[in-house]
């Protein structure tokens, strides 16, 4: 199967043109601190941006791009204009940041084709819930036309609303692994090049794997059912974690192409447990 990197908020890659220093410092914050880690490209004038967006490839292209209404040099909305009439990825999201009250203004950049308008007073929480919708409809537009399993399983993991936060499998009818996503990965410490095609319990399992929860897991593939289990992994350098894993079939017009399992890793939950004397 092919490789295929999905976006996720580590991955997003964020255009951020504000000619206000200070707002921009304090929005690259908020986001980073939310876990947008790819550098957030600040352009400081609208004329400096389209510059740039004129000359960049595809791999450098912005998911997102964030817009100031009032520039010096360039207001937003002649800029916004140009994104939707000459900019070759004319759909790309623009997020239009404004401090005005203006009704009008607010009326012409709505109809000049801003995804969405936030007010600088009231952004922040907003922000990060539609950036977070994004990802998912990025996503649901990369896997059009590619494997059926990977769209059925994202249709049901965006369904579940746990796409950004859970570690993340998805197996062949088989039970072998195909694709996983980065916070699986990094928790476990295995690269996507060994997981794939490996069963994940003859990677993930060891001495302290309790025998009935494997085969539960087990039979639920077998039988082509879901289960839930609590089950103690082993990361890559041997360090056992708790897990509790959801697993289910993955079908494509009526036919099971796989498994999908969501698991959350315990650790940190369970280290916050109460002792109890005995």
């Amino acid at each position: 199967m092919q490789a295929m990197d999905l976006v996720t908020r580590e991955s997003l890659r964020i255009f951020h043109i504000e000619d206000e220093d200070q707002f921009a410092q304090l929005t690259d914050v908020f986001l980073k601190r939310a876990g947008f880690n790819e550098p957030i490209t600040r352009f400081s004038c609208g004329a400096a941006a389209l510059d740039d967006l004129s000359s960049i490839g595809v791999e450098r292209a912005p998911h997102v791009i964030l817009l100031d209404l009032r520039m010096p040099d360039m207001e937003g909305l002649e800029l916004l204009r140009w994104l939707r009439k000459d900019y070759h990825a004319r759909d790309v999201a623009v997020y239009l940041l404004t401090a005005t009250d203006d009704p009008e203004e607010v009326r012409q950049a709505a109809n000049a084709g801003a995804t969405k308008i936030f007010f600088k007073t009231a952004l922040f929480d907003e922000l990060l819930q539609e950036l977070d919708d994004l990802i998912v409809v990025i996503n649901h537009k990369l896997l059009q036309g590619w494997n059926p399993t990977l769209r059925g399983a994202m249709a049901e993991l965006t369904s579940m609303g746990k796409y950004a936060t859970e570690m993340v499998v998805l197996t062949d009818a088989e039970g072998r692994i195909e694709w996983a996503n980065k916070l699986f990965v990094r928790r476990t410490g295995y690269s996507l090049q060994e997981l794939r095609g490996k069963i994940p319990g003859k990677v993930l399992q060891g001495p302290n794997s309790d025998p009935a929860v494997i085969k539960l897991l087990h039979d639920a593939i077998q039988s082509r059912s879901s289960c839930e289990c609590r089950i103690v992994n082993y990361r890559k350098n041997g360090t056992p974690y708790p897990v509790l894993i959801s697993l289910g079939p993955v079908y494509s017009n009526g036919k099971i192409e796989g498994f999908l399992a969501i698991e959350r890793d315990l650790s940190e939950e369970e280290k916050q447990l109460p002792t109890v004397a005995a």
